[in-house]
């Protein structure tokens, strides 16, 4: 039950957006972890970096992180 270690489950859309990155389902323990998101004038970016191991056991890695409203479009790097 991944939800039940999630920090904060009661978004006020209006004021937040919900950033979140999602890793296809593999056969080794991988995550994913959103290292920047940078304000421009015409969109945000986000970068990433993934992260694997040799763990036989299937994993899906995300990151999701709140930040203040926008409606600029997402680049992700």
């Amino acid at each position: 039950n991944i939800i039940s270690r999630f920090t904060e489950t009661n978004i006020d859309f209006n004021n937040y957006t919900v950033v979140a990155m999602f890793l296809d389902v593999r056969g080794n323990v991988w995550s994913i972890t959103i290292t920047d998101i940078m304000e421009n004038q015409n969109d945000i970016t986000v970068s990433s970096e993934e992260f694997g191991g040799y763990f036989l056991q299937e994993s899906q890695g995300f990151h999701i992180v709140k930040i203040p409203k926008t409606n600029k479009p997402f680049v992700f790097l």
